[in-house]
C-alpha cells in the first residue's frame, strides 16, 4: 500500500472511531449540576425498529429523500401504512417534503411520528421544532420530558450517533434562546461549534444568539433613553 493510501485509510478510520463527550444536565437548580459522560460515534448504529425486509430499501430512500424527493413520496406513504411504527419512514417523508418546500406536510408527518413513536429521539426533536415554529414554546419541555441533556433523556444508552447529538443540541439550544435563557443557549452553541462548526444547526443557533444580543442591546439603550429627564 502506498503512503498516500495509508494516510487516506487512517483518515477514514478516525472519522469512524468513538469519542468521549461530557455534558452537564441543565436543571432548575444550577448547584445540582453534575458532569455526565457518554460516547459519540460516527458509525451506523444497529436499529431494531427497521424490519429486515426493508433494511436495504431504507438506505436508498434516505439518499433519495435528499436528492430526488418527489420520486419517493408515494412509496414512503405505502411503507408508512404497512409499518406505522417505523419512525425513520416519517423522518424521510418529512425530509422529502422539506426539500420540496411543503412545510405543511413536514409539520403533519412530524406530529404523526411523535404520536406514533414518542420515545424516538428524532420524532421528539422534529415535533419540538414544529412547536417552536408555531409559537408553542410551552410544549417543548413536555416533549423532552423536562430533560435537557441527551443522556438524561435516554439513561439506558451509552452511545449516541453524532447526528443525534447535533440534532439534540441544535433544537434544545434554540429553545433556550427563544425563552431568553441565553447562558444555556450559549453552552449548547459552544458544544455544537466544537462538534460540527459548519453544520446548519450551529449556524442557525449562532444567528439566533446574534439577533438576541442585538435586541438586548437595543432594548437597554431604549430604556436608558426613556429614563432620562426631558
Amino acid at each position: 500500500m502506498s503512503k498516500k493510501k495509508k494516510q487516506k485509510s487512517k483518515r477514514t478510520k478516525s472519522k469512524k472511531k468513538r469519542v468521549s463527550s461530557k455534558a452537564a444536565p441543565i436543571g432548575k437548580n444550577s448547584r445540582n449540576l453534575q458532569l455526565i459522560s457518554y460516547e459519540i460515534t460516527y458509525e451506523p448504529l444497529k436499529n431494531s425498529t427497521i424490519p429486515e425486509e426493508i433494511e436495504h430499501e431504507i438506505e436508498i430512500l434516505f439518499e433519495k429523500a435528499q436528492t430526488s424527493p418527489g420520486t419517493i413520496i408515494e412509496r414512503l406513504k405505502e411503507l408508512i401504512k404497512k409499518y406505522p411504527h417505523v419512525p425513520q419512514l416519517y423522518n424521510y417523508i418529512s425530509v422529502a417534503y422539506s426539500n420540496l418546500g411543503n412545510n405543511k406536510k413536514v409539520a403533519y408527518y412530524a406530529k404523526k411520528n411523535y404520536q406514533k413513536n414518542p420515545h424516538y429521539l428524532f420524532a421528539k426533536l422534529n415535533y419540538a421544532e414544529v412547536c417552536m415554529l408555531e409559537g408553542n414554546l410551552e410544549k417543548v419541555p413536555e416533549i423532552l420530558e423536562n430533560k435537557f441533556d441527551i443522556k438524561i433523556l435516554y439513561p439506558e444508552r451509552k452511545v449516541f450517533h453524532i447526528t443525534e447529538v447535533i440534532g439534540f443540541m441544535g433544537v434544545v439550544g434554540l429553545y433556550f434562546g427563544h425563552i431568553g435563557k441565553m447562558e444555556q443557549a450559549e453552552l449548547f452553541y459552544k458544544g455544537l461549534k466544537k462538534l460540527a462548526p459548519r453544520h446548519q444547526y450551529t449556524k442557525r443557533l449562532k444567528e439566533h444568539l446574534f439577533i438576541k444580543s442585538v435586541e438586548t442591546r437595543f432594548n437597554k439603550l431604549l430604556e436608558k433613553k426613556q429614563s432620562q429627564p426631558l
